[in-house]
């Protein structure tokens, strides 16, 4: 991304997408649409995550894959933000609206920042290791 673009990923119910290269620059990251989106890389980009529909999935079962040096995760239309990773993971991002946040860790979960949701909504951390705020 460069001069605070926006990057968007629209995946429909059927088709989900793996994004295996880093995303990297400074703008907005979007997921819309029914689909899965998994950034399986160590990414680095900077601005804000919306997630507007779908799943929006942190790593690919390895031990890579993060939301980069994004402030805020906003989750909207019960959106969903899963972390699957098999690392120590820490979730250092303030994620608020409306939606589900999921984390399936193997390793240790540390949470470092506020999940503020509102409405009906699920969080459903699980991690082989501890989980601590």
């Amino acid at each position: 991304m460069v001069d605070n673009a926006t990057l968007i990923f629209n995946r429909d119910a059927t088709t989900d997408l793996t994004v295996s290269g880093a995303v990297s620059g400074t703008g907005t990251l979007t997921k819309s649409g029914a689909g899965k989106t998994i950034l399986a890389a160590d990414n680095s980009y900077s601005g804000t995550t919306t997630v507007s529909a779908g799943t929006l999935q942190v790593g690919n079962a390895g031990a890579t894959g993060t939301l980069g040096n994004t402030s805020s995760v906003t989750l909207s239309n019960s959106a969903n933000l899963s972390f699957n990773r098999t690392a120590n993971t820490t979730i250092d991002k303030t994620i608020s609206g409306v939606g589900n946040v999921t984390a399936n860790i193997t390793g240790d979960l540390a949470l470092t920042s506020n999940i503020t949701l509102t409405g009906t909504n699920t969080i459903n951390l699980t991690a082989s290791g501890s989980i601590t705020e």
